[in-house]
């Protein structure tokens, strides 16, 4: 494949089930005859670029489930309308939407659901950026208000457009400006060694053994202050707040990922909710609508394929194989 191959794929929900296994597994959260999913993959050197149009549904990426795609990649993505809730590695929530720029990293999960979304974005592989899944963030946004913000969602919005004109100097300029942006603005400048999620500072350590303890239960405070040594005080002040918040938001983070991938079956709900602590059914619904803007329910089984079929493993998807087209280039020039 050169530089420039654009392919679109305008799907219908078979096609879709099917070419969408290898990047995500998919639920669909509309009927049938409102389902929209329409993407164009344009190619320049080691760099995918996408626009995308998503009817809502939850994507569910799971590298360790996935072995034929190359997870090392990172996206950098911004949209243009809609948005996507969800969580990255298991614990970062994230929100995409128009106001902001993000990067994700496609080595770890990451759940979400997507909402009317449209939008565009470039799939970078790790070694381009020098980013380092044991050092960087899992996921890292910039809000467009802020200088680098503004700056980078422009550099990406001018590099799809160079790319849809097709093969030119102006694009291998942007795609360059790009990366650099990419590794100025969010991997280098960003203060993220402080992110409690990447480095072993007092936060993070209460976190953790926080979320090694989280059982349905309520969860003993001054336990965990004697098993890390501190006060309520300032356990408190670390946490910015009260504990009960992020033991409440971490509880349901288990029960959007246990639902999300489970099946539709009498009691699915109340199981999964009563497993992590919510024994009250309009408390735990109105609780994880406002985290994740749907309801518990309907995380779990959408609208299948015609013949009720989920996706299959024989059908490929095309850039499956410029992948592993440039994977076999690369490795016969070593």
């Amino acid at each position: 494949m050169q530089d420039g191959t654009r392919l679109t794929m305008r799907y219908d929900i078979d096609t879709y089930h099917d070419h969408a296994r290898p990047f995500f597994g998919v639920k669909l959260l509309t009927p049938r005859e409102e389902f929209l999913a329409d993407v164009t993959f344009l190619l320049h050197a080691n760099l995918i670029a996408t626009d995308v149009k998503f009817s809502n549904q939850i994507m569910d990426r799971n590298p360790k489930r996935i072995t034929e795609f190359d997870t090392e990649y990172v996206l950098l993505e911004t949209y243009s309308r809609g948005h996507t809730r969800g969580l990255s590695d298991g614990q970062h929530m994230t929100l995409v939407n128009p106001g902001v720029v993000h990067l994700i990293d496609w080595s770890r999960s990451y759940i979400g659901v997507t909402n009317n979304a449209e939008g565009f974005g470039v799939q970078i592989p790790h070694s381009v950026l020098d980013y380092d899944p044991s050092k960087h963030p899992a996921y890292l946004a910039l809000p467009m208000e802020s200088n680098r913000g503004r700056l980078l969602s422009l550099s990406l919005q001018l590099f799809v457009e160079a790319l849809r004109r097709g093969p030119s100097r102006d694009a291998e300029m942007l795609g360059t400006a790009v990366i650099g942006l990419v590794r100025t603005c969010l991997l280098r400048e960003r203060d993220w060694d402080r992110d409690p999620a990447q480095d072993k500072s007092r936060r993070a350590l209460i976190e953790e053994h926080i979320r090694r303890n989280l059982g349905p239960g309520p969860l003993d405070i001054d336990r965990v202050c004697r098993d890390l040594g501190m006060s309520r005080a300032t356990l408190y002040r670390t946490l910015g707040g009260g504990i009960e918040r992020f033991v409440k938001s971490e509880r349901l983070n288990k029960c959007f990922t246990e639902l999300a991938r489970g099946k539709r079956e009498v009691g699915a709900v109340r199981r999964v909710a009563e497993r992590w602590g919510f024994y009250d059914p309009g408390h735990f619904r109105r609780s994880f609508r406002a985290s994740f803007g749907i309801s518990p329910s309907d995380c779990l089984d959408g609208p299948r394929s015609q013949d009720g079929r989920h996706a299959s493993n024989a059908v490929d998807h095309p850039v499956m194989q410029i992948l592993r087209d440039r994977r076999t280039a690369t490795e016969t020039l070593r």
